[in-house]
């Protein structure tokens, strides 16, 4: 019998074509909110106006998850930003149609597509 695969759950950043590109991995629950709403309050304070939203090694988005990133997108686009999701799995747009975030961004397969995106966007 396999060992179940491990549940661990991180968040990367780095830099696309100029814009911060937040990576979500594994089950993001209650344990990573915090860190992921710091992390997106540290951008959009420091003058961020558009950024990628790397959702294709997450498993899992939880309500808590959820609430941090419809905070920091109601932020940002108050001050004129754009948050663009790479990823569109079934299972991805199931997710944010439940949590009520798929009126809120857009989702495009690749980053490229993410950056063109947001390039058109401003």
């Amino acid at each position: 019998m396999r060992a179940p695969e491990p549940r661990s759950t991180d968040i990367r950043m780095d830099e696309i074509d100029g814009y911060p590109r937040l990576v979500l991995c594994g089950e993001c629950n209650s344990c990573l909110a915090a860190r992921l709403e710091r992390g997106l309050d540290r951008l959009i304070d420091r003058g961020c106006r558009g950024f990628m939203l790397d959702t294709r090694e997450m498993r899992y988005l939880d309500q808590s998850c959820s609430v941090a990133l419809t905070h920091a997108i109601e932020r940002l686009r108050a001050c004129g930003g754009e948050c663009v999701i790479v990823d569109q799995c079934d299972s991805l747009e199931r997710s944010f149609k439940l949590l009520n975030l798929s009126n809120s961004v857009v989702a495009v397969p690749t980053l490229s597509q993410a950056s063109t995106y947001l390039r058109w966007s401003h």
